[in-house]
């Protein structure tokens, strides 16, 4: 399981679909015990807004699709679950929960039981 970990991630912000599309490549073996969490934090600038949209798995089965908001400290919870073909995971949210505007840094993290498993960063399309 020590080979696991984010390989690849992207952000689309398509405000005309009205979506916020995350895409990670997540490579080795993947766990089937403890939990992971698969994220991408937006953030507007040195004052906010910072938000952390993902999902989180618990012995191989999602449990949570989220938005935390970092500096309200307040979470949303959504009802979808990530899609998966191989090694490719896509979750979408509303582009209205967006709060940041484009050219806003993000970073995407793969986090198994509390360890990094890699890391991505990139500006907002």
């Amino acid at each position: 399981m020590t080979d696991f970990k984010l390989s690849a991630a992207t952000v689309d912000l398509d405000p005309a679909k009205g979506r916020l599309l995350l895409t990670y490549r997540l490579s080795g073996q993947e766990p089937t015990n403890g939990h992971w969490l698969v994220s991408t934090t937006l953030v507007g600038g040195p004052d906010g807004p910072i938000q952390q949209f993902g999902f989180k798995l618990v012995d191989g089965d999602v449990v949570s699709v989220f938005l935390f908001d970092h500096v309200n400290a307040g979470q949303k919870n959504y009802t979808q679950n990530p899609q998966r073909v191989g090694d490719k995971w896509t979750v979408s949210f509303p582009a209205e929960d967006v709060a940041v505007a484009p050219g806003a840094q993000w970073r995407a993290d793969l986090d198994v039981d509390g360890t990094e498993r890699g890391h991505i960063e990139g500006h907002l399309n």
